[in-house]
């Protein structure tokens, strides 16, 4: 399967990365605060219109939230405490982000995306909620596809590529897992005859919405979002879609001062110039 060579290949890398931070007796915690504080930073440019740029540190910040918790294990230096201060963190980042995306579309006063972002938000915090809450009262409620690391990847291609048809996908498909996780919940709780024989023992349901990482039918997902994002016309979403916002290179827009009776101008992606 086209993920499961991709993993392994991450992998065979990250442990090189992982030996390399244990030599120089780098703490998990550590780590967790430094992808935090790189989320900041990914952010802010964001909300500045550098989408290139916010990708290049969304993929370092990346890269700490996926060794922090390998560095632990392989020090055998996990904790309870580490993996709920892993957890709290990156829900910060994931709503520092966003945040920064909102700030953007503020500026460019495009109100849709501005609660298309919010919409998205709200969907990867519930992601992570209704599983933590779910397993007080199940053995585990690992289901659906859109987790964090496949969010990451997702904001990461809409920053070289363009972040709207991204942004859709993450809305619709982060708030089906929350409704897929909820409706797995139910089922465990509610288990039918044969289940009962099983017993509950926290396996996933099998089917159509089972998604395993290193799967076929994980593969067929990946694929039909990848097909949304670069194959949908511009006209889906809207006509500024294909705008360039890390660098305008479109013609000034006029925009009418209420202060003066002349036109001043603007680039796209920057704001007028404050009084």
């Amino acid at each position: 399967m086209i993920s499961q060579t991709i993993g392994q290949g991450a992998r065979v890398i990250l442990r090189g990365i992982v030996w390399g931070l244990m030599t120089l007796h780098v703490k998990p915690n550590h780590l967790t605060v430094l992808g935090f504080v790189t989320s900041i930073w990914a952010a802010f440019v964001f909300a500045s219109g550098h989408f290139v740029s916010a990708g290049l540190v969304l993929i370092l910040a990346g890269l700490f939230d996926m060794v922090d918790g390998m560095v632990a294990r392989t020090a055998n230096t996990a904790t309870p405490f580490g993996a709920f201060f892993d957890s709290v963190m990156d829900r910060y980042s994931d709503l520092i982000i966003y945040l920064g995306l909102i700030i953007y579309y503020g500026q460019q006063d495009r109100f849709t995306y501005v609660v298309l972002v919010s919409i998205a938000m709200m969907g990867s915090v519930l992601i992570s909620y209704t599983r933590a809450r779910a397993e007080c009262l199940i053995p585990s409620c690992k289901v659906g596809f859109l987790e964090r690391p496949e969010r990451l990847v997702l904001l990461i291609i809409g920053s070289f590529y363009y972040m709207e048809p991204v942004l859709w996908a993450i809305a619709v498909i982060g708030n089906w897992t929350v409704i897929h996780r909820i409706l797995h919940t139910r089922s465990q709780m509610r288990p039918s005859e044969p289940q009962r024989s099983r017993g509950r023992d926290g396996r996933a349901p099998a089917g159509p919405m089972r998604y395993v990482r290193g799967t076929w039918r994980y593969d067929v997902v990946c694929v039909m979002i990848l097909g949304f994002i670069f194959l949908t016309p511009a006209t889906v979403f809207d006509g500024s879609l294909f705008s360039k916002r890390q660098q305008p290179e479109s013609p000034k827009e006029m925009v009418p001062d209420p202060k003066k009776t002349q036109v001043r101008t603007f680039s796209r992606g920057t704001l007028p110039p404050s009084k």
